[in-house]
């Protein structure tokens, strides 16, 4: 297990490093400048601007710098915020992320796991039906279409729900945010539960837990549901990229001070480190998912690790 866990850490690093090459490039590429505002300035201060930030160097001697800068913790002053650091920037809107992400997930895992779980084991095609239609629907219907919706109907028709802002954190305001986040992904969830489930139903481990006698019970946990896990904790690292990215446009709809928000606004700016620091932040978050469910993968399969 161990020798599996380096070997994916060992990507890691690789994948990471490729992220924030092809983002400086491109960054830099892009036209326009993090000086550039409705007024031009004058050469000579936009001269001294691109000095004082090291703008004016080749771009390699660029991105040297800052890789040295990121490795030491350090990743560099805003260009549009005067004085202000860019781990400041970060260290104040990503709990808000952390936080509608951390809870988008549990509802797509408890909400996935049991819909497809249910929709597996339902007696009767009625309940079958239904829940197989709500799990179409969960697909289907995306986040920025969902989000006003629900905002609509809990915000304004009922009242029952404020529509935007942060609120301290209080829970009122946290719930249309993960449920928009976490319901879409939660519909494939439970589309791969069911699925797994009903081909665990019909592999001859079953049958042979029947014939040594088996509980109904520790058919459906031991036989059945454990391992129809395994496919649902292989989609959690796509699962919580999705959260992650989709929290960029849950913020911006529900006014959420997040590092979405942020990073819309530095896009916006042209404010390269502050991007540049939030794509890293992203980055790391996603890789590490992405290893974790690597590691969970494995523990539960043994054949994942064989083949590394």
């Amino acid at each position: 297990m161990i020798r599996y866990i380096f070997g994916r850490l060992g990507i890691a690093a690789p994948t990471l490093l490729a992220v924030v090459t092809l983002s400086f490039f491109l960054l830099r590429a892009a036209p326009g400048g993090p000086f550039d505002s409705t007024r031009a300035l004058p050469p000579e201060i936009e001269a001294n601007l691109n000095a004082l930030y090291g703008l004016d160097r080749p771009l390699t001697e660029q991105f040297t710098s800052y890789v040295g800068g990121v490795l030491r913790g350090d990743f560099g002053p805003s260009y549009r915020y005067r004085d202000v650091q860019v781990s400041d920037i970060v260290a104040d809107a990503l709990p808000v992320s952390l936080a509608i992400g951390g809870l988008g997930l549990s509802v797509t895992l408890i909400l996935g796991i049991g819909v497809g779980a249910a929709s597996a084991l339902a007696r009767g095609p009625a309940l079958a039906t239904a829940l197989s239609v709500a799990i179409s629907v969960g697909i289907a219907v995306p986040s920025f279409v969902s989000a006003p919706i629900l905002a609509l109907i809990f915000g304004v028709m009922l009242d029952i729900l404020p529509v935007a802002g942060w609120g301290g954190g209080r829970a009122e305001h946290l719930i249309l945010p993960m449920i928009v986040l976490g319901v879409p992904n939660a519909a494939f969830v439970a589309r791969l539960m069911r699925a797994s489930m009903l081909e665990q139903m019909t592999s001859e481990s079953i049958l042979a837990a029947r014939a040594r006698g088996a509980s109904p019970r520790r058919i459906i946990l031991r036989h059945i549901l454990q391992p129809a896990l395994i496919p649902v904790v292989s989609y959690l690292g796509p699962a919580s990229a999705s959260i992650l990215t989709g929290s960029v446009v849950i913020e911006q709809l529900f006014a959420l001070p997040g590092a979405g928000q942020a990073f819309i606004d530095a896009s916006l700016n042209r404010d390269y480190t502050l991007v540049l620091g939030l794509v890293i932040v992203f980055a790391t978050l996603v890789i590490l998912l992405n290893l974790l469910t690597d590691i969970l993968a494995g523990a539960l399969n043994p054949r994942l690790r064989a083949g590394q």
